[in-house]
């Protein structure tokens, strides 16, 4: 079976929801709660077979089913020291949870054209974990935004960011940082951006908390979601509306 697609792949959520609830449930059980959930009971009979579940699926078949399926995991996490805090490091529903790094990672490969990152706080020393996979979607001709808070202001963190991009994004032409923050003649912050995006080719996006940022990779505990389709289709819209109000960074 190929990526799931379209309902397909809402149908593929809810089973491993289901299963992960239940533990163990007959294939006809499982097909009256996904009939009450609004599927059709011809593309569900479709689907099981797909997935090989026929007299009953339990929770042992969850990695299979996530595998076989390869559909994308639609909750981005990273676990704090848990071993500290209570936080467990497995559960249930891990077939649906991927690290923030890790989708990160995958929304940016995913790119044929185009990736909008919106990240207000960004820091160079994330920006090393996906240094080689930007720099290969740059030598491919994907055009790369980055929209940034606070990008004139004076301080260490942000000379270091400028000081990484330039050593390892100029030149490429199809590379860009912009600007989105406003403050009023009385010092007063008109408008800036606090929301964490990144958008690839209006097919796939990451909306959380997450900056690009070591701490979020590895300490904070952060979370998001990851959409495709439509609501991808939206969030990109909603980023390019930010690029238009935004002011370009001149590199040179």
């Amino acid at each position: 079976m190929n990526t799931a697609s379209g309902s397909n792949k809402y149908i593929i959520q809810a089973i491993l929801d289901i299963i992960s609830e239940t533990e163990t449930i007959s294939r006809d059980k499982l097909t009256d709660m996904l009939i009450s959930y609004g599927f059709s009971e011809s593309i569900i009979c479709i689907q099981l077979d797909l997935l090989n579940i026929y007299a009953q699926a339990n929770i042992a078949d969850l990695s299979r089913i996530t595998e076989q399926a390869q559909i994308l995991k639609p909750i981005a996490i990273t676990y704090p020291a848990y071993d500290n805090r209570g936080i467990p490091a497995k559960s249930l529903y891990n077939n649906s949870i991927i690290s923030i790094l890790q989708s990160f990672q995958k929304i940016i490969y995913e790119a044929k054209k185009r990736i909008i990152i919106l990240s207000p706080y960004i820091e160079d020393n994330g920006l090393k974990y996906l240094q080689d996979l930007l720099i290969s979607k740059l030598q491919a001709g994907v055009e790369i935004t980055i929209i940034v808070r606070e990008l004139e202001e004076k301080s260490n963190r942000r000379d270091r960011l400028i000081r990484w991009i330039k050593d390892n994004f100029h030149g490429y032409t199809n590379f860009i940082i912009y600007n989105y923050h406003y403050v009023s003649n009385n010092g007063h912050i008109d408008s800036t951006c606090h929301a964490k995006v990144i958008v690839s080719d209006n097919h796939i996006a990451y909306i959380g908390s997450a900056d690009i940022r070591s701490r979020a990779f590895n300490l904070n505990l952060e979370m998001g979601t990851i959409h495709s389709g439509y609501n991808a289709r939206v969030i990109a819209f909603l980023m390019e509306n930010i690029i238009e109000i935004s002011t370009p960074y001149k590199l040179d």
